[in-house]
């Protein structure tokens, strides 16, 4: 096993699909650098009838949104999957506009917060990264400019009403 294996969060997840009429069961894992999920679908009614297995892989820069939420009375976990491109999502049936409400187990939700915590915290280091991307450690301030030194113990807001006061009219000599 290599290391990005041992470091993988893997997830358990359901969701509707296909107006109720079948459930989503899969796997939503993270391995550092994209969130996979391995899914298959089955009829709602009996579990008879499954689908074939799918898989989709969302880099970070795909994904827009991703957060847990406790659901009613935090008896229902989920967590929610916005993407910048609606076509990201496209092969997933619960897939609604670009979002992807994956529902867990109540045992899993500290494992959901976990996977969560884990994918902004690595959208958070890429984008610091891009941003940072050319720039040198001290380039920032070359020379600074000198600090003001002056003795006078007259304020700004004294100088302007000096300077106000000079610039009016005398009114009481007509």
């Amino acid at each position: 096993m290599d290391a990005k294996q041992l470091s993988r969060i893997s997830l358990p997840v359901r969701a509707g699909a296909y107006q109720g009429m079948a459930d989503l069961h899969g796997i939503l894992s993270f391995d550092g650098e994209s969130v996979q999920l391995s899914f298959q679908t089955a009829d709602a009614i009996l579990g008879l009838l499954k689908s074939k297995p799918g898989s989709i892989s969302l880099s970070l820069d795909a994904i827009d949104l991703i957060e847990y939420r406790t659901g009613w009375f935090w008896l229902m976990p989920y967590v929610e999957v916005h993407c910048h491109d609606f076509a990201s999502l496209v092969n997933v049936p619960s897939a609604e506009g670009g979002k992807l409400r994956l529902r867990l187990s109540f045992a899993e939700r500290a494992k959901g917060r976990k996977l969560v915590d884990a994918i902004r915290f690595a959208r958070a280091q890429a984008l610091h990264e891009a941003l940072n991307q050319g720039l040198e450690p001290g380039a920032a301030i070359v020379n600074p400019p000198p600090l003001p030194t002056s003795t006078s113990t007259t304020t700004e807001a004294e100088l302007e009403m000096e300077q106000s006061a000079a610039r009016r009219p005398n009114r009481e000599n007509p």
